[in-house]
């Protein structure tokens, strides 16, 4: 007998990472959440090719115009999976969630405010806002942010300044600070997150 989907999540992972990454995540979250199906996407970018390691956009570049041209087209790329996720599954976007780690936390808030169709919601990891200017005219949705205590890869104050620029824009927003966690996803986060998805979007 077929699973009834009625809510998706995509997640996307971080720089040098892919969508299996997610793999222990997706299994808690089904488990807790009735009819949800959650989807993995790898980056449209290789970072390196033997390990199978991916990027939504190159994060050391020194080329401004070519990272943000990859930004764009990942952007396409996401878009293009929402819109075909939604067919597949037969999921209005309204109950679509968009999430991410680290850089796919970036693209998933990000592309969140270019997606001309409300969502169901947001939900970041480790991750914070990119290119602010987008948030002016973009659709207000519910916001989760989480961030480790002690992440050195992306500082804990990047949660605050991106919770400041959303709430500023009328954002609803929701942050958990995981104590003593580094750049990573601890229980007490996936924990929060469930709560956001079933109470909060």
């Amino acid at each position: 007998m077929s699973r009834t989907v009625s809510q998706l999540l995509i997640l996307l992972h971080g720089y040098g990472g892919q969508g299996q990454n997610f793999i222990f995540i997706k299994d808690y979250l089904k488990k807790e959440i009735e009819n949800l199906e959650i989807l993995m996407p790898n980056a449209p970018f290789i970072k390196d090719e033997v390990r199978k390691e991916y990027q939504w956009f190159e994060l050391h570049s020194k080329n401004q115009e070519d990272q943000l041209s990859q930004i764009q087209k990942s952007l396409l790329r996401i878009k293009n999976y929402l819109d075909d996720a939604s067919k597949k599954y037969k999921v209005p976007y309204e109950k679509i969630l968009l999430g991410g780690f680290s850089q796919g936390g970036m693209m998933s808030l990000y592309s969140a405010t270019q997606i001309k169709k409300r969502i169901q919601g947001v939900i970041v990891f480790s991750g914070k806002m990119i290119l602010v200017e987008s948030l002016k005219n973009a659709i207000k949705i519910p916001v989760f942010l989480s961030h480790g205590s002690s992440d050195k890869i992306i500082p804990h104050n990047s949660m605050i300044e991106s919770e400041q620029q959303l709430k500023k824009h009328g954002f609803y927003v929701t942050t958990h600070t995981a104590k003593n966690i580094g750049h990573d996803i601890d229980k007490s986060t996936i924990e929060k997150c469930i709560f956001f998805i079933k109470n909060e979007v």
